[in-house]
């Protein structure tokens, strides 16, 4: 089987042609140990983009980022609103946010947050 080599601009970092998979990783407020250990024994170069979404108090500064960037060689990222998901890589959801990925971007779903705040009846 052959196949196509990479053009320049795909070894360099471009990932709009790569394919990839999405991977999603909830934890509760209690989980760092099990992300920490998750994220050791993944391989920097699994040609996944990781989603970690965590439950944090939207109150306090989240150390989250530095605490795993210990344990992985993966980048790790804070998610920014239109931020475009890259492979082999961590990204953390800010707390009190709710996103979803279009055209591999994350995108922060500011209507489901809306609906869920309601008070029911």
């Amino acid at each position: 089987m052959n196949s196509i080599p990479e053009s320049d601009e795909n070894q360099q970092g471009n990932t709009r042609d790569k394919k990839f998979f999405v991977v999603g990783v909830g934890a509760s407020a209690g989980g760092l140990r099990a992300l920490e250990e998750f994220f050791e024994n993944m391989p920097a170069d699994s040609n996944a983009a990781f989603v970690v979404i965590q439950h944090l108090s939207p109150d306090f500064k989240s150390l989250m980022k530095e605490l795993l960037e210990r344990y992985t060689k993966m980048e790790v990222y804070r998610v920014e609103d239109g931020m475009e998901l890259k492979p082999n890589c961590i990204h953390l959801i800010p707390p009190g946010t709710n996103l979803v990925i279009q055209q591999r971007k994350l995108i922060f779903n500011h209507k489901i947050e809306t609906v869920l705040n309601q008070t029911l009846p």
